[in-house]
């Protein structure tokens, strides 16, 4: 049996483990595979999912957050809020803006239904500047690897390409198998996908939710692509307004956009549900919120009166719940 020759360290050691024990994730959590997060944003960081096996102090009294140990044996050393496969390394900061932005749609949503304090972001950063796209594909699917060990109930994913991948299609699927929904944008090139696909929003998997941008009129936005095949739903993505880098607010229009706002409403269906049994349902309810949501019990009954809409693709006529 280990001794301790340092009181203090065994009491720090104690009351460790009591922090580790009360401190355990119990949020929703929510990947964004993205540029990371700015983490000198102090209102996003509240809502970082924390993984306690990288919490407390180890057996020599240091802080496992910093011990550049894996003490959870994950994989990933002092992956406190997730990883960047960037350059594999816990800095999750963000020196593009792009998942900062998205981080905050996410929030903004969230806080409309009055539930954000229920949800957490795992933060996953696969891109940052002028990297090479072999290694940004890997890292891609390095994201979707680590999503799918640890414990993510929801994927955002704002970005993608036009060539498919087998290993991204594996990691997807069994993303699937585990009831995880992936919330895909659709591209910002004005393509038709059903000739030019667009992964993984293209993929053709059930926990696939293909996402194109609207303007304000409600009709599809010129920049997003388009399609019936694999084409889902449309949300604003039109100049939106969210976090910048450095504290800065920041309006940015693009299918991004568009999917955070759709992953909120997701992980608000599947928070009330607690899990999903039916994907094609899911994508009904979705579609069908306001409805669905008056004539049963809710928890804590959030109000959707400001809740942008969101639209079946039909036709460009609108057909959605709510005002934008």
């Amino acid at each position: 049996m280990k001794t301790y020759s340092n009181l203090a360290a065994l009491i720090a050691l104690l009351l460790g483990s009591i922090a580790l024990a009360t401190e355990t994730e119990t949020r929703f959590v929510i990947s964004i595979i993205d540029t990371g997060i700015d983490m000198k944003n102090e209102t996003l960081k509240k809502h970082l999912c924390v993984n306690t096996g990288e919490m407390g102090l180890d057996n020599d009294g240091h802080d496992k957050v910093t011990n550049g140990v894996d003490d959870d044996g994950n994989g990933y050393v002092d992956d406190l809020h997730g990883w960047s496969f960037f350059d594999d390394s816990k800095d999750l900061q963000d020196h593009h803006g792009h998942g900062t932005h998205i981080a905050g749609i996410l929030l903004k949503e969230l806080q409309t239904l009055k539930l954000e304090s229920k949800f957490c972001f795992q933060v996953l950063k696969y891109y940052d500047s002028d990297e090479p796209s072999s290694n940004l594909l890997k890292a891609s699917n390095d994201s979707f690897r680590y999503a799918l060990k640890n414990y993510a109930q929801l994927v955002n994913y704002s970005g993608g390409g036009y060539s498919a991948n087998k290993e991204e299609a594996k990691w997807i699927q069994e993303l699937a198998n585990k009831r995880v929904p992936i919330v895909a944008a659709m591209g910002n090139q004005k393509l038709n996908t059903d000739r030019n696909p667009f992964y993984p929003a293209s993929y053709d998997v059930e926990n696939i939710f293909a996402i194109g941008a609207a303007d304000t009129n409600q009709l599809t936005a010129s920049f997003s692509n388009f399609g019936k095949k694999r084409f889902d739903f449309l949300a604003p993505g039109v100049s939106i307004e969210s976090f910048g880098l450095n504290n800065s607010r920041a309006f940015l229009s693009g299918t991004s956009q568009a999917t955070a706002k759709v992953s909120a409403l997701i992980a608000y269906l599947m928070y009330q549900e607690n899990k999903i049994t039916n994907w094609k349902e899911l994508k009904t309810n979705l579609k069908n919120l306001r409805a669905v949501y008056t004539t049963k019990k809710q928890k804590e009954n959030p109000l959707f009166v400001d809740t942008p809409y969101i639209q079946k693709f039909k036709t460009s006529a609108v057909d959605a719940f709510g005002e934008p």
